[in-house]
């Protein structure tokens, strides 16, 4: 059963078993290459700033190959699958990046090739790697300021929390992107968005025409939009996306931004952006009816001339 007029789209929740490979597939492949640029990265790159930087660009790495990768290629249309898999994944980096830092700290001079067969025998062993964090702890590797003490103790704890919780956060944040897009449950495959796309001002009325739309009525919509009445400061931005089986009978569905251009003291421009409607379903005929609508607009109003 396919969508109505003016409902919205919602995600069904499911997921291809295919997508459990492609998550093995990234932890496997992916984790260990952000894992070793990151930690190699805050090693000599010394800073608070930047290692922040370099957690969250870690964190929202990860992300995107769990958004794109397992839950893309595997179909899910569970957001909360998704997130699961970031925490997994999230956490599963954090481990591996301890394998990876406590060879670089404890033989600093030795071999690439040797500190890799190292970190292989530390992951195959977490109660070294207990033993190891907890006495980097103690003495501590690196300190605040030129001369400082070495971070040690409830400090140091606190900050490798932090740090976690910075990639654990990216991560998930990240992977929430794709099981929003819209999926065909009838074709098996993900929405195509169109190339059709415009902008209108519609000013007024506009959660009354909202709500006439959301009952099947899109008479004033396409009224309004037909009117032309462009304001280049503040229009409603209309996107539209299709069924990848462009001969079935499913709804396309369409989102509505609001737009607000403002300038700043420089006179540069700024869009601010919320969504008015968010994946509004809508047969082919009334597409094919809003579409005419914007081909077609009404002819501006021409002002009286004073006599």
């Amino acid at each position: 059963m396919f969508a109505t007029n003016g409902s919205y789209y919602k995600a069904s929740g499911k997921f291809s078993p295919s997508s459990i490979f492609f998550f093995i597939i990234s932890v496997v492949i992916a984790i260990p290459i952000i894992s070793t640029a990151y930690i190699y990265l805050n090693y000599y790159v010394p800073y608070i700033y930047p290692d922040i930087l370099f957690a969250i660009g870690g964190g929202v790495l990860l992300g995107l190959v769990i958004a794109y990768v397992p839950v893309k290629l595997g179909k899910i249309r569970s957001l909360a699958l998704a997130v699961f898999m970031a925490f997994i994944a999230a956490c599963v980096m954090k481990y591996v990046q301890w394998c990876v830092y406590i060879p670089l700290i404890y033989e600093p001079d030795a071999s690439i090739t040797q500190r890799f067969l190292d970190s292989i025998l530390l992951f195959r062993s977490p109660g070294a790697i207990v033993s190891c964090a907890q006495e980097i702890n103690q003495y501590g590797v690196w300190s605040i300021g030129s001369g400082g003490d070495a971070v040690t103790g409830v400090m140091l704890y606190a900050v490798w929390i932090i740090e976690f919780l910075i990639i654990l956060v990216s991560t998930c944040l990240a992977a929430c992107y794709t099981p929003r897009d819209t999926f065909s449950e009838a074709a098996n495959k993900w929405y195509k968005k169109m190339a059709f796309n415009f902008r209108r001002s519609i000013l007024e009325g506009r959660e009354s025409i909202k709500a006439s739309m959301e009952n099947g009525d899109f008479v004033s919509l396409i009224a309004a939009v037909k009117a032309n009445n462009s304001d280049p400061a503040s229009y409603l931005s209309f996107k539209f996306e299709e069924s990848p089986d462009t001969m079935s009978d499913e709804p396309i569905y369409m989102t509505v931004e609001s737009v607000t251009i403002t300038r700043d003291r420089r006179n540069k421009a700024k869009a601010q952006k919320t969504n008015w409607i968010s994946k509004m379903a809508i047969d082919r005929k009334i597409f094919g009816d809003i579409k005419n609508a914007v081909e077609n607009p009404e002819p501006a109003a021409m002002p009286i001339a004073a006599e």
